[in-house]
């Protein structure tokens, strides 16, 4: 199974989604996608339209609120919205959080961007409610990704194929193949914010940042008239065997 997971930097702005999302989608084929940093509007209607045209004809999205963004989920496969509650450490906690189960795979996905919090103590206590949230459903195949704002592998070797997740040892993070995932807007600063944290009842493999597809730039700068700011996080997911 395919999963991408892809912020598109509304931020907090009704922006039209750009038609090179649907082309990449309708060329690459995952069969689940998770979109963060994304507003809610009518400005999306031909998206969603688009969307359901290449396939696409199961979503969700999280709860929205004035000035804050959302997860928006694609999927080839039928999925329902699962039962996990979102962390109520802040407002853009709640909104930047979605949950979803394919029932005919038997994987559960998290979709969520952590907010960029400026005080230490707030940010600590999103990443201990998100911990407890995990630690809770552990035994499940589920996979929480996206948006992490920060970057678990800074400081270790690049050879490090994975980590185990720092708040919950029944997780791990695998490493990406690229060099970044988050590139400024005058494009002298990059780092590897997105990423996935798997349960111990999944397996993953393929596991890649892309910032380019054929003619399209999917990540760069302002000034490489990119989609977004945020490389699309790729992986390939199969449940284990034991599980």
């Amino acid at each position: 199974m395919k999963i991408i997971a892809w912020n598109l930097n509304h931020r907090t702005r009704k922006k039209k989604v750009p038609s090179a999302v649907i082309t990449f989608l309708s060329e690459y084929r995952p069969d689940l996608v998770v979109l963060c940093e994304f507003v809610d509007s009518p400005k999306q209607e031909q998206f969603y339209s688009d969307a359901r045209a290449i396939g696409y004809e199961h979503s969700a999205i999280s709860k929205s609120s004035p000035n804050q963004n959302q997860v928006l989920i694609f999927s080839r496969l039928p999925l329902i919205v699962g039962d996990i509650v979102a962390p109520k450490t802040t407002e853009a906690a709640e909104t930047n959080f979605l949950h979803v189960i394919l029932p005919e795979q038997g994987i559960e996905v998290v979709g969520l961007r952590a907010p960029a919090y400026t005080k230490q103590v707030e940010k600590a206590n999103y990443w201990k409610e998100v911990a407890t949230i995990a630690a809770q459903h552990a035994e499940r195949s589920i996979i929480f990704l996206g948006d992490l704002n920060y970057d678990p592998f800074k400081g270790k070797s690049p050879a490090m194929k994975h980590l185990s997740f720092a708040f919950g040892n029944k997780y791990s993070l695998p490493n990406p193949q690229g060099e970044w995932s988050y590139v400024s807007a005058c494009g002298t600063r990059t780092s590897r914010i997105d990423h996935a944290i798997i349960s111990s009842t999944l397996r993953v493999s393929d596991v890649r940042y892309l910032n380019q597809w054929r003619e399209i730039q999917l990540a760069g700068p302002r000034n490489t008239s990119s989609v977004t700011d945020h490389a699309v996080l790729s992986l390939l997911v199969t449940r284990s065997i034991d599980a």
